[in-house]
């Protein structure tokens, strides 16, 4: 939970942090939404499959979620400066 507003704290630019900070939670409630959505369809076109479709479903957005978490996201300053590399921590800023 908390991971997500701290990532933001540091690396945002101090204009657009607050802007930002409501960004995580809009987004859980829209994918909340969507998997009651995703849910709903595959209820209607297989009604006699069960809650395993449904589950299954949710792997693709987790797997597209953890292959950007892994290769899109940079490092946060504050990795950075644990790892004493403080001239990254600098530029990440």
């Amino acid at each position: 939970g908390a991971v997500v507003p701290v990532y933001i704290a540091e690396t945002a630019q101090a204009s657009r942090r607050g802007a930002l900070a409501a960004i995580p939670q809009t987004f859980v409630s829209l994918g909340i939404f969507s998997a009651y959505l995703v849910s709903l369809l595959i209820a209607a076109v297989f009604p006699s499959a069960g809650w395993r479709p449904m589950m299954a479903a949710s792997l693709v957005p987790a797997a597209v979620h953890a292959a950007m978490v892994l290769w899109v996201l940079p490092e946060s300053p504050r990795w950075l400066l644990q790892r004493r590399r403080p001239a990254d921590a600098l530029r990440a800023l």
